[in-house]
């Protein structure tokens, strides 16, 4: 005949502290959990912040229409639209 019972029997009584996450290791999980929290925000702060310059960038007005004002405009756009 085969033994079915693949595991040992379970213990009858445990004491709690035994299976207890000590408190350090709940310190590095609430840490762990708020830095991820806080790179999601300034992540999102960044990609807004990006996207007023990339406006900015589009909408401010040249006064002295020549070559390097141009360029200089142009080279804003493409230097905001690139980070952004």
């Amino acid at each position: 005949m085969e033994n079915t019972e693949y595991y040992p029997v379970s213990p009858e009584k445990v004491d709690a502290s035994y299976t207890a996450l000590p408190s350090s290791y709940k310190l590095k999980a609430l840490l762990a959990i708020l830095s991820i929290i806080l790179f999601f925000i300034l992540y999102f702060a960044l990609v807004i912040g990006l996207g007023y310059l990339v406006k900015w960038a589009f909408l401010y007005p040249i006064e002295n229409i020549n070559k390097i004002t141009i360029l200089g405009k142009v080279g804003a756009i493409a230097g905001s639209v690139m980070l952004f």
